[in-house]
């Protein structure tokens, strides 16, 4: 009798509860689509503030930028107050981030609103959901169905994104789809009575490292930058790359003396001896800095070359955003039964090789329609969509129990650290190819004859490019002949084709380093 008491125990403790993963789901889904949506807003921003496409990508780096730089903050908040608390308070101050951001008049006030309020709550709300995450499936099948959900979430995120938001951004505004997030952070906040706080022991409450936030948020700032400006020739670019490794230096040497004081660190640096959270962690962030770059690029090429609508774009986006989805929710049953090293490395393969069908249609001398970009971008899905499924579980299963909101806040200060660095370095590399480009073809052109010296030309059509062709651009074209403008748009458009192949061609390179760190991951058949 005891024995079928036990057996019926045993099979509630292991029954799957809902609630919390549906919760938390749509927490990730809201800071995924966030990203993914506004990436085919870029012309519409462009257009509707009155700015350029430089002053985007800062905006959307900046974005990325503050959630790394305070995401060990936000963890270490979770620890001190209770994760659920903090992830609700995150979860309210991300609602006045995104409103705020939806009635933005121009460019400074979409900065304050998405940049910075959306990112900072953003910082609090990711390590707390991870946390909770773990501590609400502690069997161990529960967890691992748990997380490539919730993985499969997150790659739904941004596998619709690109569509979704392109249809409402075409329909309605760009304003529309940080409206829409409010709505969710009110569904949120209705249904958190379905997490549950994890009890802190008030005498092993940790202390806020205020130092250590000044001097790792100072680092990732200046790392940051450094890739932000890499194009701009300006000499103090490599000084802030390397005032940021030296600050990320004494950041782990101040740990360090934090724990020989016994005091709590902000991050305990002995998570790093795991091969699996370490390798892990720098694979996951090339593959991000990959990952946005490519969801920066396209879209700016697809709308300023082929003059595509925000809602084409998303369309000629599925076959990458569905591969995604579809291959992120068949990986949890598949991952039970094989090593997940070796599926984590046949993923990121697999896109590499997708980066490099894209690479070379660029190379040739025809305009590169949507539908030419399909098998490229589906087989780079298919990659991405094994490695977004496989990382998370991977990771936070390499920490303890008692450290899993620290390794959250990690994990996740390293995912936006690699989503800021992909949308500057490879943002950079094709607004530098693309300037450098136009230069060249107004030089060598012999339709152009103006009166006026051609290195001005050349300015005013790089500052046309980069405001996507908008009214609001410095040169008129209505006072050139038509054979002219023709010329004009057919040196921009190619200086644009070849920027896309220099910017596939770093991807490549990135994800080429991922397969190469990930081979130093542990081999686990489960985790």
């Amino acid at each position: 009798m005891r024995k079928g008491k036990s057996a019926v125990g045993d099979a509630k403790s292991s029954s799957m509860t809902w609630g919390p993963l549906i919760v938390l789901c749509i927490a990730f889904f809201i800071l995924v689509f966030d990203t993914t949506a506004m990436s085919v807003a870029i012309n519409d921003l462009v257009v509707d503030l009155d700015t350029d496409i430089s002053t985007v990508q800062a905006v959307m780096a900046i974005y990325t930028l503050v959630m790394a730089s305070t995401m060990l903050m936000g963890a270490k908040l979770g620890d001190m107050y209770g994760r659920k608390k903090v992830f609700l308070i995150g979860v309210a101050v991300y609602g006045v981030g995104t409103m705020t951001a939806a009635l933005s008049p121009n460019a400074g006030v979409l900065l304050t609103g998405w940049s910075l309020i959306e990112g900072c709550a953003a910082a609090a709300m990711m390590p707390a959901a991870m946390a909770l995450l773990a501590s609400s499936y502690p069997d161990t099948k529960n967890r691992a169905t748990a997380f490539a959900i919730y993985g499969g979430i997150g790659a739904a995120g941004a596998a619709v994104g690109p569509m979704l938001g392109g249809f409402i951004i075409s329909e309605l505004s760009w304003r529309w789809v940080f409206a829409s997030e409010l709505i969710l952070v009110v569904v949120i906040l209705i249904c958190s009575s379905m997490l549950k706080e994890v009890e802190i022991d008030a005498s092993k409450r940790p202390s806020m490292d205020i130092i250590g936030v000044i001097i790792s948020a100072l680092s990732f700032v200046l790392i940051i930058l450094a890739f932000l400006n890499a194009g701009s020739g300006l000499l103090i670019v490599p000084v802030m790359l390397v005032l940021g490794i030296i600050l990320f230096v004494c950041f782990k040497l101040w740990t360090e003396r934090r724990r020989r004081q016994n005091k709590t660190p902000l991050l305990d640096f002995e998570i790093f001896k795991s091969k699996t959270f370490s390798f892990g962690n720098v694979a996951q962030m090339t593959l991000n800095l990959a990952l946005m770059g490519t969801l920066f690029i396209l879209p700016v090429y697809m709308q300023q070359v082929l003059h595509y609508t925000a809602v084409e774009t998303g369309i000629y986006l599925i076959p990458y955003s569905f591969s995604i989805l579809f291959i992120s929710f068949v990986t949890g049953p598949i991952s039970q039964k094989f090593n997940n090293k070796y599926l984590l490395l046949f993923g990121i393969f697999i896109a590499a090789i997708g980066v490099f069908v894209l690479q070379n249609l660029f190379s040739g001398p025809e305009i590169v329609t949507g539908s030419d970009l399909a098998i490229g971008l589906l087989i780079y899905g298919v990659g991405i969509g094994f490695v977004l499924a496989l990382l998370g579980i991977m990771l936070i299963s390499a920490v303890s129990e008692e450290q899993q909101n620290e390794g959250s806040g990690m994990i996740n200060t390293v995912r936006n650290l690699g989503n800021s660095m992909g949308t500057a370095l490879i943002g950079t590399v094709l607004v530098a190819f693309m300037l450098s480009g136009i230069a060249t073809g107004v030089m060598t052109s012999d339709v152009i004859q103006v009166d006026m010296p051609k290195d001005e030309l050349v300015a005013e059509l790089q500052d046309y490019a980069e405001k996507m062709e908008a009214e609001h651009a410095e040169i008129d074209l209505s006072q050139y002949p038509e054979e002219r403008v023709n010329e004009f748009k057919s040196i921009v458009n190619t200086a644009t084709q070849t920027a896309m192949k220099q910017s596939f061609l770093v991807i490549f390179i990135i994800l080429v380093a991922t397969l190469v760190f990930a081979l130093f991951i542990p081999g686990k058949k489960k985790w």
